[in-house]
């Protein structure tokens, strides 16, 4: 498992500017959470979407692909805290 926080660079309203995700082995999302600018919250998991979120059907690049996009700072976290910002964000 991996598990990132990605600042996405940009200026669309309609797309979050903070992703993070649960990656499991080969870079598939398990779990993601999208922040916008304006607050709104929206996740996804194997079973539920919320917010207008969704898992993606690609595996994600390996780590030093996206960080050599000048559009995202990716930042491995750990899965404590990936599990204490999906708490505070994710209706149970």
């Amino acid at each position: 498992m991996q598990f990132l926080k990605i600042e996405w660079i940009h200026d669309i309203t309609d797309e979050p500017y903070i992703i993070f995700a649960e990656l499991d082995d080969v870079g598939y999302e398990n779990r993601k959470i999208e922040i916008y600018k304006n607050g709104r919250v929206g996740y996804a998991t194997q079973s539920s979407e919320f917010g207008g979120s969704t898992l993606s059907e690609y595996s994600y690049p390996a780590f030093e692909e996206i960080a050599s996009n000048s559009e995202f700072i990716p930042v491995e976290i750990s899965k404590e805290e990936f599990e204490g910002i999906w708490n505070e964000n994710v209706e149970v």
